[in-house]
């Protein structure tokens, strides 16, 4: 599709936005149906002219010809149905319960990181690491979270904290 083309069809869409009753128009009757049949709403057209503006849609009896459908009742709940749900026995195994925890420090994005905390953020990767490897998971979350105030801009040690976090079963 070439520039002009784009730039012409953004052009309609924000007339669209701008002016939703110009999709009553009879041309753009494809355009209408095509949109309801991906699930768009198409506002009703227009009863009678604003005033102070001219009426550019069609007329009345034209939108007449194809009327909006009625919305959708909600579907009502009835104490069958809950007692349908509660009656369900639901497996909770490999769900992780609620943390009542403080979420972790994500570090100061803002901050500039100098080659010597990137250095500092190395060694606690390191240490965190090892204790990983030693089973001291909250030690390691500790050491991870130390190394991401030192580095936050890099995701490899959040990725290895978030892993901790999900041996450990927490959200």
């Amino acid at each position: 599709m070439d520039a002009q083309n784009v730039a012409q069809l953004q052009a309609f869409v924000q007339l669209c936005r701008a002016k939703p009753e110009v999709l009553h128009d009879p041309q753009l009757g494809f355009l209408r149906d095509w949109m309801e049949s991906l699930g768009a709403t198409i506002p009703p057209a227009p009863t009678s002219p604003t005033p102070g503006s001219t009426q550019e849609g069609p007329t009345p009896t034209a939108s007449a010809s194809k009327p909006t459908p009625p919305p959708e009742p909600e579907p009502e709940s009835s104490e069958e149905e809950e007692s349908e749900e509660s009656d369900l026995d639901i497996d909770m195994e490999g769900v992780i319960e609620e943390d009542t925890d403080p979420p972790p420090d994500m570090g100061d994005e803002s901050i500039e990181v100098t080659e010597d905390m990137m250095d500092q953020s190395n060694d606690k990767r390191a240490e965190a690491q090892a204790a990983m490897n030693e089973g001291e998971k909250d030690k390691a979350i500790g050491l991870w979270t130390e190394a991401i105030r030192l580095n936050p801009l890099s995701a490899p040690l959040f990725a290895r904290r978030a892993s901790c976090f999900l041996r450990m079963n927490k959200p």
